[in-house]
């Protein structure tokens, strides 16, 4: 920051908020804080709000220090800082108000907290939880109080960026998502270790030598046991659209690319079990021209538009595989939210109802594309063999049991019963 800068921040009032316990360690971080860095600031007001057996301590560092005491009004007098510095619900209080706020709690200090650190400063409740077991205050490694200083002066700077910390705070913290998170946990403990199986097809060929050597298929004969197999125990099969949590013997049937044989063989053996399934399609492609470059890979015609549209009536639901089959992770931002938005736009222009599903091609993903995926609408994103053993854990990073040509009927009686992934780990 430069001088000039900082000169002209300083001629203005600062309004400093520090809030939480005055005994024990944490009154001696505040003591040491503020006697140490934050009098230290020119032309800086200091709210101290809790409660101290010895308020005389802290009014001796500065007389101006405005000793508040414990009081029931803490939102108003958050909102009416230039900078609130606390730790657990009071570092909470801040970022749900948009008030700049810096994490310092008993265990640790985040500093300013920003879009970067925040998850970070979330699993140590802002600074009250311990990183490392060090004793006394100065040169403790956990605490980098020499930085609060420009902190505050940078919080007071830049306070309209708090917007985005603001809204994550809220959403976060706002009482159903809470709620919904507890119901989550609750429901967990109840079932054990078992969770939807989401299995992840591609093709369904009539025979081996109709498909290339990517392992990407299941043949006919296959595919007609393993329906069968799943319609005599009893599985019903449903879509992400129909998901509203777990289902004792219910399953989740994709097939990404859309490939034309998904109608052709596919469809008639999942009708003649009442079956349904997701198919994730390619808009901007009517055949597989990303396997242009595979000698070894067969021209395959995908999906027609009838094809789709039947499909759609009898109950199937239809995701997004981006508009090009690309490699996102691999493309300029724009370019995949182009191929996000536009596929989206694309396929509810054709089905008439909104498309809720992505799968990532390649199963290539990171934050940035996940959050493109977010920003454009869907209410889900499907990875292939990787994300959480939960669907809830992440419902933009869904894990799949992959289903290849060698998967054998032990194998796939293992990957239905809903604890594959924890079987998998066990074995690990």
């Amino acid at each position: 920051m430069r001088l000039t800068c900082i000169k002209k921040i300083l001629r203005k009032k600062i309004l400093v908020t520090i809030a939480g316990r005055l005994s024990g360690l944490k009154g001696e971080i505040i003591y040491h804080l503020i006697k140490e860095h934050i009098s230290k600031i020119p032309n800086i007001k200091i709210n101290l709000v809790g409660h101290a057996k010895d308020k005389e301590k802290f009014a001796s560092i500065d007389p101006k220090i405005n000793y508040i005491g414990f009081n029931e009004n803490l939102v108003e007098i958050i909102s009416k800082s230039s900078v609130l510095i606390g730790s657990g619900r009071i570092a909470i209080k801040g970022l749900c108000l948009g008030v700049p706020t810096i994490a310092i709690g008993e265990g640790c200090s985040h500093g300013l907290i920003t879009e970067e650190n925040i998850k970070e400063a979330l699993e140590t409740n802002f600074g009250d939880v311990v990183l490392r077991e060090y004793k006394g205050i100065e040169g403790n490694p956990n605490f980098d109080f020499n930085k609060v200083k420009e902190d505050v002066i940078k919080a007071f700077k830049t306070k309209p960026s708090v917007d985005k910390i603001k809204t994550f705070a809220q959403n976060e913290f706002d009482l159903k998502n809470v709620t919904d998170r507890i119901e989550i946990i609750y429901e967990r403990l109840l079932r054990g270790k078992k969770e939807i199986p989401v299995l992840m097809y591609h093709r369904v060929v009539r025979d081996k030598k109709e498909a290339g050597r990517e392992g990407i298929y299941v043949t006919q004969s296959k595919f007609e046991w393993q329906m069968r197999y799943l319609f005599k125990k009893g599985y019903k099969t449903i879509t992400f659209n129909e998901y509203k949590g777990y289902e004792d013997k219910a399953v989740i049937l994709t097939f990404d690319d859309g490939y034309e044989d998904n109608y052709t063989i596919a469809f008639p053996i999942l009708r003649k079990y009442n079956f349904k399934a997701v198919i994730f399609l390619v808009p901007g492609l009517k055949e597989n021209l990303w396997d242009k470059d595979k000698p070894w890979e067969p021209s395959v015609k995908l999906l027609s538009e009838e094809q789709i549209l039947e499909m759609s009536r009898y109950g199937f639901e239809f995701g997004s595989h981006s508009l090009t089959h690309s490699h996102l992770t691999k493309i300029s931002e724009e370019e995949a939210v182009e191929e996000i938005f536009k596929s989206k736009e694309k396929l509810e222009r054709l089905l008439k109802c909104k498309v809720i599903s992505f799968a990532y091609p390649y199963g290539e993903l990171n934050e940035k594309i996940k959050d493109i995926v977010k920003r454009a609408g869907y209410k889900y994103g499907v990875a292939g063999d990787a994300g959480p053993p939960f669907i809830d854990d992440d419902l933009f990073c869904i894990r799949r049991v992959q289903v290849f040509p060698n998967t054998s009927r032990s194998s796939f009686k293992r990957k239905i019963r809903g604890d594959y992934f924890w079987y998998r780990l066990k074995r690990k």
